[in-house]
């Protein structure tokens, strides 16, 4: 008779996370499983929302050196690299970090300081190109 091996089973991984993000799918492999998270904002004030992800990948134990990452995906702030983690608890963080710090990215984008800067800073440039073109306009005529 076959001594029978444990089989891994993925944990279901749901942190308490900040509001406005909530959990797209878990999939789960032979090797590993990830969850993705997500949240709506919108990059620029004058722009769609999007969809913003941060990842959990968990690997089955003796597959790796590290047992999760966490990966901030596209947008999402500090960056998009990928991190390693022997525990559970530094992931998590982790992942909260990324989900709490690209919500205050969102909120100053949108915030109407940041608004206002972008609009004088667009103005700015449109009366410099006005002036440019009329100066163009000139030495034409000349």
């Amino acid at each position: 008779m076959r001594k029978q091996e444990k089989q891994w089973e993925p944990i279901i991984f749901r942190p308490k996370k900040p509001a406005g993000w909530d959990v797209l799918e878990q999939i789960d492999g032979i090797k590993n499983s990830y969850i993705s998270f997500y949240r709506w904002g919108k990059l620029h004030h004058n722009a769609e929302p999007t969809r913003i992800f941060a990842i959990f990948c968990e690997f089955r134990p003796g597959t790796q050196k590290y047992s999760y990452t966490v990966r901030a995906g596209r947008y999402a702030k500090p960056d998009e690299t990928l991190k390693y983690f022997t525990d559970l608890k530094s992931a998590e963080d982790y992942l909260i970090y990324v989900m709490e710090s690209t919500d205050r990215w969102i909120e100053e984008v949108n915030s109407e300081k940041y608004i206002k800067a972008y609009n004088d800073r667009i103005a700015k440039l449109v009366a410099e190109q006005e002036k440019r073109e009329a100066r163009m306009r000139e030495a034409l005529e000349q």
